[in-house]
């Protein structure tokens, strides 16, 4: 079994090599999760290489929504994230 802190450089790695929405997204969600089973959990590795601000720039808005290629599993994700950001008192667009 590895560590969170181990699956949090897994998880930056892995986002470098894959910087869409879904990926970044997903990584997030997986290190929140383990953030919250373990609070000293240091995630500032992931929270470097993903910049939401470009991420957020991704989306096709539409008035008041938001959506990415009209892809309901990735906007869920990337609305998931800013959820598990406000949670944990982080400013979603300051996490970069």
């Amino acid at each position: 079994m590895i560590s969170p802190d181990e699956a949090v450089e897994m998880y930056t790695h892995l986002v470098k090599q894959d910087d869409s929405v879904m990926a970044a997204s997903m990584a997030i969600v997986g290190a929140a999760q383990l953030w919250k089973g373990q609070p000293t959990t240091d995630l500032s590795p992931l929270l470097k290489v993903i910049d939401m601000q470009d991420m957020f720039a991704q989306a096709d808005s539409f008035d008041k929504q938001v959506s990415f290629d009209g892809d309901v599993a990735v906007t869920g994700f990337f609305l998931t994230v800013n959820i598990f950001a406000f949670r944990m008192k982080y400013d979603p667009f300051l996490i970069i």
